[in-house]
């Protein structure tokens, strides 16, 4: 049984969060890249809010986007961003809950 089966109730967490402050840009489709900043993460995701300008319109629920983080080990030897591609689980005006699509 793996964490997200044994999960008990919608407020436990399937994966544990660690707070982790790091540089990263939200890339969605047909918008400017939004820099962010990431609050949590854990094994299933990451929190992040934005820094988007007035002309960005932020992703909904469901949205398919790609997430760089800035001080992740990557496997290219030039690289100081990693790029994930994630799900939009949640979205309000201050924080946005990404999933990592496996």
């Amino acid at each position: 049984m793996n964490n997200v089966e044994h999960k008990a109730d919608s407020n436990e967490r399937a994966y544990p969060r660690v707070n982790v402050g790091l540089r990263a840009a939200l890339c969605m489709p047909g918008q400017p890249i939004a820099l962010a900043r990431t609050f949590n993460i854990s094994e299933g995701g990451v929190s992040i809010t934005t820094q988007a300008k007035d002309n960005v319109e932020l992703p909904k629920s469901g949205a398919r986007v790609k997430l760089q983080l800035d001080g992740v080990v990557s496997n290219g030897s030039d690289r100081s961003f990693d790029i994930y591609a994630m799900k939009v689980v949640y979205a309000t005006p201050s924080s946005i809950g990404l999933a990592f699509e496996h």
